[in-house]
């Protein structure tokens, strides 16, 4: 039999520890995973749909408590409407007649209740944000609760 740089040989298979890959997720652990990724990427992908899906998953899962759940979903919401609110008190105080009764601030067209579409527009933003934050939260919180203790 030849041995050279043109021989192939069978790999060998190492029961040393530093060459062994990790165990995958236990399937237990993926009901604690998809809906806070859900929840963080689903206003990415879908806007406000993809939040409410997300949402909806949290809510059904027995991975995080009642307050968790609640904190989780009014946090963007609540994050969202100060948003809203100081951006609609900038825009509209930036929009006064001047001396003459002329208008002096930029002409932005107005969404529902008056709020201007560029502020309705950062709200997505915003939403998709806290909601990233508050999703990768959860998954902490989920992964954290899975973790084996140190033995």
């Amino acid at each position: 039999m030849r041995n050279g740089p043109d021989t192939a040989q069978a790999p060998t298979l190492s029961t040393d520890p530093a060459h062994t890959t990790p165990p995958a997720l236990s399937p237990s652990l993926w009901p604690a995973i998809i809906p806070p990724l859900v929840y963080a990427f689903g206003s990415v992908f879908v806007p406000y749909l993809g939040w409410l899906a997300g949402v909806a998953l949290i809510a059904t899962s027995r991975c995080w408590n009642h307050t968790t759940k609640l904190l989780a979903a009014l946090a963007p919401l609540v994050v969202t409407a100060i948003y809203i609110a100081v951006s609609t008190a900038v825009h509209s105080a930036g929009t006064t007649a001047g001396e003459n009764g002329e208008f002096v601030g930029p002409t932005m067209p107005t969404g529902p209740l008056g709020i201007p579409s560029d502020v309705l527009f950062g709200s997505y933003f915003v939403l998709a944000a806290s909601s990233f934050v508050a999703g990768i939260w959860l998954l902490a919180i989920a992964l954290r609760r899975s973790d084996p203790a140190p033995a």
